[in-house]
């Protein structure tokens, strides 16, 4: 990552920056009260068009047309609609607005102690004149550090995925495009696992040789299904995140490099024979195939374990920065993980019937730095999940009355972005971007979109 880019990122997001902890902003606008006491600003504001070109759902599976099945579930969740018409959006790109305020105290008994909060809306009006946009409290925490590490607690950037996406060049652009009034996606679901904002207490060691080792507690979520019947809602212990971070140079490479993993449990709050009848008109005929039934395909256990586990690293060198990340895990979800994809999503983190779904994603991206603020960069990533027996089963079955019979699913996400983008001074950045996005389903059928994104930011 170039110079210049660090130092926007540590404006723009300095919370995330740290990855293992995140410390008061070094920011642009200081002032300085009595008895050492320092409040600081820092922030960014950005919009851009983006105009995208998809492709239609693959129409229904045939047979299965009059049981209400039948269908594909999942596909490009972009801006427009399933219709597969062009969209034209005037919205936030990856990062929304963000306004940073900073306290912090004067040391005292060798505690460096501060605050950190920051405002973070959107600009998009969701296709409705008269609507409002979204306006998220990211970040609200206070950190305690002295010569044995750092301890953080509130809400920040969790753990997991974090290292991801703070590489990621798509961070300043659009990536793949959103509906609603929310942020673009960037590679969220088509190469890493979104890390996102949660509660958590985290402590980080000192800096060991350029080595730092983080973990931490987090609020835990609840674990979303095909159905709901099998949705787990109790969270008994929390969920765990942790990373191990490098930095250093090496004749002039700059190296920095990661490890990261999550690991949260949850329970069903029904019997076995319970959350089977909830879900069974609709299911169970659909897996009665070869001789499996759907109790056999069920998950009869007390709850599901939902775990990620990734690595990465960028490597710099005069103006060419390459990075290179992957995970894998279970029971997550497509891109969102936990509880955002649910029932009848074709991404959730469990089958109909509560299986975990595995899933895998990495991403590779080059960048070039031609001096003068101008750069360039290309990237290409994918997220998969693997199919369930239950998956199968139901994709298989396309003659059964059933609701689900004949479903077919999202098997992977990739997409290929190129961008080029000019500093004209330091606090102003312009940005030309062009993404190509496809959805590939398990029977091999596909969906595909274009979008081309002009923008810019403001940075103090």
């Amino acid at each position: 990552m170039s110079k210049n880019l660090n130092k926007i990122a540590a404006i723009a997001i300095p919370a995330i920056m740290a990855v293992a902890v995140a410390q008061p902003a070094e920011a642009k606008i200081l002032v300085i009260g009595d008895g050492g006491w320092e409040v600081s600003f820092d922030g960014s504001v950005n919009g851009f068009y983006t105009m995208t070109s998809k492709e239609e759902l693959p129409g229904a599976v045939a047979g299965t047309a009059t049981t209400g099945g039948g269908t594909y579930r999942g596909g490009l969740t972009l801006s427009g609609n399933g219709n597969g018409d062009d969209d034209s959006r005037v919205q936030s790109g990856l990062l929304p607005t963000f306004f940073g305020v900073n306290i912090n105290a004067p040391t005292t008994n060798g505690l460096d102690m501060g605050v950190r909060f920051s405002i973070d809306p959107t600009i998009a009006n969701g296709h409705a004149k008269n609507g409002r946009v979204d306006i998220d409290l990211r970040e609200n925490f206070f950190t305690v550090g002295g010569s044995f590490g750092t301890v953080q607690v509130g809400r920040s950037l969790s753990h997991f995925g974090a290292g991801a996406i703070v590489s990621d060049m798509t961070l300043f652009g659009v990536g793949a495009p959103s509906s609603g009034n929310g942020t673009g996606l960037g590679r969220i679901g088509y190469g890493y696992q979104y890390a996102n904002f949660n509660a958590n207490i985290r402590y980080t060691t000192p800096d060991l040789n350029g080595f730092k080792i983080s973990g931490g507690i987090y609020d835990p979520s609840t674990v979303l299904a095909e159905a709901t019947g099998y949705n787990a809602a109790e969270t008994e212990s929390p969920r765990f995140e942790g990373a191990a971070n490098y930095a250093g140079d090496f004749n002039g490479v700059s190296v920095s490099a990661w490890v990261d993993g999550m690991i949260q449990e949850a329970q069903f709050a029904n019997a076995a024979a319970t959350r089977l009848g909830t879900v069974s008109a609709a299911n169970a005929a659909a897996l009665v195939n070869g001789g499996t039934t759907a109790t056999a395909a069920a998950n009869n256990g007390t709850g599901v374990t939902g775990w990620g586990f990734g690595g990465g690293a960028v490597l710099g060198y005069a103006g060419f920065t390459f990075t290179g990340y992957g995970y894998t895990g279970e029971g997550m979800g497509l891109g969102l993980s936990y509880n955002t994809f649910g029932a009848n999503s074709g991404k959730a983190a469990t089958d109909v019937l509560g299986n975990e779904r595995d899933g895998n994603g990495w991403y590779a991206q080059g960048t070039y730095a031609f001096g003068q603020g101008t750069s360039v960069g290309v990237s290409y990533g994918l997220s998969s999940q693997d199919e369930t027996s239950v998956d199968k089963l139901i994709r298989n079955n396309t003659t059964a009355a059933t609701a689900n019979s004949g479903n077919i699913y999202t098997e992977e996400q990739s997409m290929i972005d190129a961008m080029i983008w000019h500093d004209i001074n330091k606090n102003l950045r312009i940005v030309g971007e062009y993404s190509h996005m496809e959805a590939e389903f398990f029977d091999g059928a596909d969906q595909d979109a274009d979008a081309v994104s002009i923008g810019g930011f403001f940075f103090w």
